[in-house]
């Protein structure tokens, strides 16, 4: 088996943010913030989804939602790489939706 490894990033790329599992709650919505901002100033687009605005019981959103937002990513040839705001715990509910 071959291992293919994407090529790096490089300044222009976009980074998108959605929460396959948890979401941040509004108390560190100033530090999501503030991390897109760093990211920008970098010089990446940073796309962001509206799941990592959300925490609902320890999940972002429900899990069809969060399966949406994951899928429209990872089909966006624009978005060079994805990462979470947050967590990870819940992010088992949402394999059998995927495509």
């Amino acid at each position: 088996m071959k291992v293919i490894y994407p090529k790096p990033l490089k300044r222009g790329d976009a980074i998108g943010v959605t929460a396959p599992s948890s979401g941040a709650e509004e108390s560190l919505h100033i530090l999501l913030s503030k991390a897109k901002e760093n990211v920008e100033a970098q010089g990446y687009k940073v796309v962001m989804g509206e799941t990592a605005w959300t925490q609902q019981k320890g999940r972002s959103a429900p899990k069809e939602k969060r399966t949406e937002e994951l899928m429209s990513f990872l089909l966006d040839e624009n978005i060079r790489a994805i990462i979470p705001p947050w967590g990870g715990s819940f992010a088992m509910e949402i394999l059998p939706l995927m495509d």
